[in-house]
């Protein structure tokens, strides 16, 4: 009897799949797949202030894991949703709102602690501040042009915004991994965070006034872009 069901079973489950719900439901499996990527990037923000806030070489590497599973569910994400079918408004929405999140919060965190062996933080606090600028003045131009019925497009200045962001962060961290076994930061290292955070804000703000451009230059479709 225990034999019957079990050969029964799966294909029960299997023809109520097929079904009309069972369509529905696989669908939303799929799709929540692609949303858990995406929001493992906010998920992945505390673990990463937690370790970045505390001293030693072990929680400087945990920081340093978490930012690059940070990146990697940031590249994977759109895959996914892609490869399986289920791209969305709902991920479009979610993609860019996860990344502007993760990304200053990092930022923030660099503003806020300061490096090893004491001393100013990594980067200056009216960085994120200008960065923080950036992303409302974006989301402001996004509703502004939806009012008249028009989707910004995905512009390139954006794509090269997150780059040189998650660049900067990359190399930022390195130095912080580099201080922390060395028990301090040097002067170099420094001046290095500081131009990476220059390059980083300027080439954020550039994007911003892309962005004013392309809403001020007309109507455009097309995908979402942090």
């Amino acid at each position: 009897m225990q034999s019957t069901l079990e050969y029964q079973l799966p294909r029960y489950v299997s023809s109520r799949l097929d079904l009309p719900g069972g369509t529905c439901y696989r669908s939303g499996v799929k799709q929540n797949i692609a949303n858990a990527v995406t929001l493992s990037r906010v998920v992945l923000v505390l673990p990463f202030w937690v370790a970045f806030g505390r001293p030693g070489m072990r929680c400087a590497v945990v920081a340093l894991v978490c930012v690059f599973l940070m990146e990697l569910s940031d590249l994977l994400d759109g895959t996914i949703a892609r490869r399986i079918g289920v791209v969305s408004d709902v991920g479009k929405l979610l993609d860019p709102a996860a990344d502007s999140f993760s990304r200053l919060a990092v930022f923030l965190a660099l503003a806020t602690h300061a490096a090893p062996g004491g001393g100013e933080p990594w980067f200056p606090a009216w960085g994120v501040a200008l960065l923080l600028l950036r992303d409302v003045g974006v989301s402001f131009l996004r509703q502004l042009a939806a009012v008249s019925g028009v989707v910004v497009a995905a512009r390139p200045s954006g794509k090269i915004k997150a780059l040189v962001q998650g660049g900067a962060i990359w190399l930022i961290l390195a130095l912080h991994l580099r201080a922390t076994a060395a028990g301090s930061a040097d002067d170099q290292a420094r001046q290095v965070a500081l131009v990476a955070a220059i390059v980083a804000v300027v080439v954020t703000l550039v994007s911003l006034v892309d962005y004013m451009r392309g809403v001020l230059g007309g109507p455009t479709k097309g995908k979402s872009s942090p």
